[in-house]
């Protein structure tokens, strides 16, 4: 099994996070669970390095909604 750093997490839930309000403001339905598209990975990624993340942001995403979607 692959170990992922805190940081690659925090960016891969924020990418998510992204991709899922993307199909709720355009009425889409998201992929399966944990997909996120290119362009939400390289905003997340944007994001995490400018901005960076705390513990209260790790605790936020850790809590997220995100459903269950089959392919």
């Amino acid at each position: 099994m692959v170990e992922v750093d805190e940081e690659q997490w925090v960016t891969d839930r924020l990418a998510r996070r992204m991709y899922l309000r993307y199909c709720q403001e355009h009425d889409r339905r998201p992929f399966r669970k944990q997909y996120a598209p290119s362009w939400a990975k390289d905003y997340a990624s944007v994001a995490v390095s400018v901005l960076g993340y705390d513990d209260e942001a790790i605790r936020r995403l850790a809590d997220a909604n995100d459903p269950v979607v089959t392919p």
